[in-house]
């Protein structure tokens, strides 16, 4: 009994540790977003290294570790393809892989469905506040229908700071699994 009391501990801490680092990597990634229109490596790179390495301690080579990895490359793989038509930056799709490599594969996929929401929600606010809704909405049409690298004026584009997004998709995300 005294050993299998220790294991839930030990459970119990791991998931404490889970969660403080994806909350702390949420906040200060929206921080420095908004501040500075950038998500560092120096944030997301040790997160994605916490989480596979939270998950091995839970499970060993297992099932665990293998969610996380999954959850890494299909987070980071998603917004990856997004990088490649300049819709995204870089540290968005290295946040996402930590968010994957976090919370596991089921999270991601639930959370890439809530963060997709509130980006739209979130970029149809800045066209409206910017006065240049239907603009947007037409260049949005364009880039869905004619699926290639378009070079826009930096003047002219409109721009998000994404990581907000994602992590309000992703808090949102969790209080949805995590907190029924």
């Amino acid at each position: 009994m005294f050993l299998s009391e220790i294991s839930q501990f030990a459970v119990e801490t791991l998931r404490i540790v889970q969660f403080a680092v994806f909350f702390i990597v949420l906040s200060v990634a929206s921080w420095t977003d908004i501040r500075r229109g950038k998500i560092y490596d120096w944030l997301t790179l040790p997160a994605i290294f916490l989480g596979l390495a939270i998950h091995f301690i839970a499970g060993g080579i297992g099932e665990p570790l293998l969610y996380s990895l999954i959850g890494a490359v299909v987070g980071g793989g998603v917004f990856w393809v997004f990088y490649l038509f300049n819709a995204v930056g870089g540290g968005d799709v290295k946040l996402m892989a930590a968010i994957g490599a976090l919370m596991g594969f089921r999270f991601t996929v639930s959370a890439l469905v809530v963060i997709s929401i509130v980006g739209a929600f979130m970029a149809l606010l800045v066209l409206v506040f910017r006065r240049r809704l239907l603009q947007g909405l037409k260049e949005s049409a364009r880039t869905m229908f004619f699926i290639r690298k378009r070079r826009v004026e930096e003047s002219a584009r409109i721009t998000i700071p994404y990581g907000v997004a994602i992590a309000a998709g992703s808090f949102v995300t969790w209080v949805l699994m995590f907190l029924r």
